[in-house]
């Protein structure tokens, strides 16, 4: 959701042109905003292609097993 924001935001556009732009609800813009979202593929290239941008996927392991991969244990 934030990453979402903020990259609207430094595009200097408001929730309601970037719906306009994408053909979807300024309400579907203001969910995809919200934390914990969970926008479909579809949204999120659509986004990234009308902010001249690009989406970035990562996986990324949680507690004892991500401080393991931080000392390049698996």
């Amino acid at each position: 959701g934030f990453e979402l924001r903020s990259a609207r935001e430094a595009a200097g556009i408001t929730q309601a042109e970037l719906a306009a732009r994408l053909g979807v609800s300024q309400q579907a813009v203001a969910r995809a905003e919200q934390a914990g979202s969970n926008p479909t593929a579809a949204l999120l290239e659509a986004w990234s292609r009308v902010l001249g941008a690009r989406v970035r996927l990562e996986i990324v392991p949680e507690g004892p097993q991500r401080e393991a991969a931080g000392r390049g244990k698996a």
